[in-house]
C-alpha cells in the first residue's frame, strides 16, 4: 500500500504511482482516505485499484501530472467541501461527493435510522434530539463556509472537536460558542475578543435569515459524528469515530443508497468508469 508522506507532492506521488504500475491494468480510483475506499471499494470493478492520496489538495494536484506522463485510466473523487455552495466546478477527471463530504452523503440518508438503533430503550424522542444535534453542527458549518480564513485542524491531524463545545439543556445539545472559540484558538491563537464577539454576530445572523442553503453542503461529517458521540456519551452509550463510521457504512450498504447518486452515475459515465 502506497503511504503519502509529509515530503509528498502531487509531482512526487505521481512518480511514484506509474513506477508501481498502478496506472497499467484496469483503472485507478484516486480517493482521500480510508472511509472513501471503504465506500467505494464494494462498487469497483475487479480490476480498479484505489489510491488513498491523504488530502484532496494532494488527490487533485496528482490528476494534471499524471496526464502529462501520458496516463488517462484513472479517474479521483474528493469531498466537494463547500464547493457546490461556492459554484466552484471540478477539474477534470475530479468528481465531488454530492453533499459535504462522504460522511454526510451516508448521514444523510441512515443517521437518523443509527441513532434510533443506538437510543434503543433510552427515554429520547430521537426525531427531536436529531434536530438539535443538526443545529449545532450547522452553525459550526456555517462558520466553517464564511471564515474560511480559520484553520480547523492542524498538519499532525489533530482538529476542532465539536462535541467538546456542547452543554445540554433539557436534554438536548446546545452549542457554546464561547467554548468552541476556545477550542478554535487552538489552531488560530491571534483571534481577538473583538473578532469573536464579530463572528459569532455574523453566524447568528446567518442562522436567523432561514437562507434556503442545503443543509447536508453546509454541515462537515466531522462535527456531526463529534456532536453525535457527545450525546450517546450522556446516554452512557460508548462509541467513537470509527464504530460510528462503521456502523453508518453498513446501513449506507444495507439500503443500496450509493448507486442512486449522483456522484454513482457522473463515474459511470466517466471517460474512465470504476464501476
Amino acid at each position: 500500500m502506497i503511504r503519502t508522506q509529509p515530503t509528498d507532492t502531487p509531482a512526487t506521488l505521481a512518480n511514484r504511482i506509474c513506477m508501481l504500475g498502478l496506472c497499467g491494468v484496469g483503472e485507478l480510483l484516486l480517493v482521500e482516505g480510508v472511509l472513501d475506499e471503504q465506500v467505494y471499494c464494494n462498487y469497483t470493478q475487479g480490476t480498479c485499484k484505489i489510491y488513498k492520496g491523504g488530502t484532496k489538495d494532494i488527490v487533485i494536484g496528482v490528476v494534471p501530472e499524471l496526464l502529462k506522463r501520458g496516463k488517462t485510466n484513472f479517474i479521483a473523487i474528493v469531498d466537494a467541501d463547500f464547493d457546490h455552495l461556492n459554484s466552484v466546478s471540478s477539474p477534470s477527471r475530479v468528481y465531488y461527493t454530492d453533499t459535504h463530504d462522504i460522511e454526510t452523503m451516508m448521514c444523510s440518508k441512515v443517521l437518523g435510522d443509527y441513532a434510533k438503533q443506538k437510543f434503543n430503550g433510552k427515554k429520547v424522542k430521537t426525531s427531536e434530539m436529531m434536530e438539535a444535534i443538526l443545529e449545532v453542527a450547522k452553525w459550526a458549518g456555517v462558520c466553517r463556509w464564511r471564515y474560511a480564513k480559520y484553520s480547523y485542524k492542524n498538519k499532525t491531524g489533530d482538529r476542532l472537536n465539536l462535541g467538546r463545545c456542547v452543554a445540554y439543556k433539557g436534554g438536548l445539545p446546545k452549542l457554546e460558542k464561547d467554548i468552541f472559540f476556545d477550542e478554535l484558538a487552538r489552531f488560530n491563537p491571534k483571534i481577538s475578543a473583538a473578532e469573536k464577539a464579530l463572528v459569532i454576530a455574523s453566524v447568528d445572523s446567518c442562522m436567523r435569515s432561514g437562507s434556503p442553503v442545503d443543509i447536508w453542503q453546509l454541515i462537515q461529517g466531522h462535527d456531526l459524528i463529534r456532536v453525535l458521540i457527545s450525546v450517546l456519551g450522556k446516554y452512557s452509550i460508548s462509541v467513537d469515530v470509527e464504530s460510528v463510521e462503521n456502523g453508518l457504512l453498513a446501513q449506507y450498504n444495507a439500503g443500496g443508497c450509493f448507486p442512486k447518486t449522483d456522484l454513482y452515475a457522473a463515474v459511470a459515465g466517466s471517460p474512465s468508469p470504476v464501476w
